[in-house]
């Protein structure tokens, strides 16, 4: 059963590159729209399924918020690229997320032990963006979805200065630990 949760990412991340390809290229917005419900959906059901049924894993743990990253960064661009949104606004989110996957992929190379799981602000981040993108991909007028976008941005960035405060504290915490660890083997 552990292993559900991980396919139905793996499903999200092989759906991810279809999108701009299908709404850009073959200029299909019904079939684009219906791969980011999609893509919504397993987003969803994957953590659904991996918390009732206790199906966590490593892989999941980590194959989870990347495949998130990756969809944010496929609709950013994509609704860029399709003039729905500015540079003004793409740089600030797409530069957020990069710290985000580096910042945790080089904390991860250090420490294989800790992952850093989403925090509040994080989840009603992705919650909102998952919900602005269906609705950028339908005749919703984009004027109104354009603040939105900016109040995931402001989500964002409260959710990144939330790991960054985590993040020290958990280095903090784990070189008091060495230390005492260290004083009581002398």
């Amino acid at each position: 059963m552990k292993f559900i949760p991980n396919i139905i990412t793996l499903i999200r991340i092989l759906i991810i590159p279809w999108i701009p390809y299908v709404y850009l290229k073959l200029n299909l917005t019904s079939l684009a729209l219906l791969l980011v419900v999609l893509a919504a959906l397993t987003d969803f059901l994957d953590g659904f399924i991996a918390r009732r049924f206790h199906a966590t894993s490593f892989i999941g743990q980590v194959l989870d918020p990347l495949a998130d990253k990756l969809f944010l960064i496929v609709i950013i661009y994509t609704l860029f690229t399709s003039d729905a949104l500015t540079q003004s606004f793409v740089l600030p989110f797409i530069g957020i997320e990069l710290v985000f996957i580096v910042v945790s992929g080089f904390f991860w190379i250090y420490d294989k032990t800790y992952l850093v799981k989403a925090g509040l602000f994080g989840k009603i981040a992705t919650a909102l963006f998952f919900l602005l993108s269906i609705l950028s991909f339908t005749p919703f007028p984009g004027q109104y979805l354009i603040p939105g976008f900016y109040i995931v941005l402001f989500f964002k960035l409260i959710s990144m200065v939330s790991y960054g405060s985590h993040l020290i504290k958990e280095i903090h915490r784990r070189k008091i630990q060495s230390s005492r660890h260290q004083d009581i083997q002398e």
